[in-house]
């Protein structure tokens, strides 16, 4: 009976301690920002993102202190963008994640590959910017794949009483995207609202993950200078996060759903066939792991060459 109490005791420590930071995963990548208005070249490119966030862990008893942890997922992103058409474009999506955390001033770290993703894009409406005044309007839908080519099993015991399933490399799950783009501008100025609504699936380890959509609407500014070009951005970003599923146990992981809605800055500078982009942005309000977690901050940088048009 003492060695049975025992080790429930212990399921609910590993339990505990992994609660916070399910939410923020590292191999969640539904995509966006692929479109960039009035380029519809062919592309390679690389992109840097990190994302820091502090999280309060439950505790067993009234007056235990929290566990406090400093979590900051880091993705390094290869991608490229092919054109047989103007009107079609396909994209592909090659990840290196990285996780820090954090706890009790001890930091940990888990790395690997990411989960590769393929994109296919139709552009319904295009409306091209010209010397007569006529807007640019483009309409593009999507849909995407994300393979579970990414590392999604725990290496030794430890690995797997520091780190939540989502905080690995690979989800180990197959997931399908669908994207909704649209951009207006005129002269100098416009906007673009994209959407995506990823379905994602299950693991071989009995886990289901928690549907993901993702929104950002943007105004822009276009100014040229001397044979190169800069695009500002302003805007908004959201994402509601669905909870996952243990379907073990047939129970619901409602630490691992969130919603953020996070004011958004990006510039773009365009030299000749390149491309060096930036953006920020930070959670003006959030509810995230039931109020376990808060968002800190999201810095992102970016460079793309552009070959040919279409």
């Amino acid at each position: 009976m003492f060695n049975k109490s025992i080790s429930v005791m212990a399921m609910l420590l590993l339990s505990l301690q992994s609660v916070a930071c399910d939410v923020c995963g590292c191999a969640i990548n539904p995509g966006g920002g692929e479109i960039v208005p009035g380029m519809f070249q062919h592309y390679f490119g690389a992109r840097s993102n990190i994302r820091s966030f502090s999280s309060q862990h439950l505790t067993l008893f009234e007056d235990e202190i929290p566990l406090k942890t400093e979590e900051w997922f880091h993705t390094t992103e290869f991608h490229f963008r092919y054109s047989p058409h103007r009107r079609v474009q396909i994209f592909g999506f090659v990840p290196i994640n990285a996780l820090w955390k954090l706890e009790e001033e001890v930091m940990h770290t888990i790395q690997g590959m990411g989960d590769f993703r393929l994109r296919a894009n139709y552009v319904v409406i295009d409306k091209k910017d010209d010397e007569s005044g006529k807007p640019l309007m483009n309409l593009f839908l999507g849909s995407s794949l994300k393979m579970p080519t990414g590392r999604s099993e725990y290496r030794n015991t430890q690995e797997q009483s520091l780190f939540h399933r989502n905080m690995l490399p690979g989800t180990g799950s197959w997931d399908v995207a669908g994207h909704f783009d649209f951009v207006y501008g005129k002269n100098n100025f416009g906007g673009m609202l994209n959407a995506t609504y990823m379905w994602r699936g299950s693991n071989n380890y009995q886990y289901d993950f928690g549907n993901l959509f993702v929104s950002q609407l943007t105004g822009f500014y276009k100014h040229k200078m001397n044979g190169s070009s800069f695009l500002f951005e302003l805007g908004v970003s959201f994402v509601d996060m669905q909870p996952d599923l243990d379907t073990r146990w047939n129970e619901l992981q409602v630490y691992s759903q969130g919603t953020m809605l996070a004011p958004m800055a990006r510039v773009s500078y365009f030299k000749n066939n390149w491309m060096f982009q930036t953006s920020a942005n930070k959670a003006a309000w959030e509810d995230m792991a039931q109020g376990q977690v808060s968002h800190n901050y999201h810095l992102e940088v970016g460079v793309m060459y552009f070959i040919n048009g279409k």
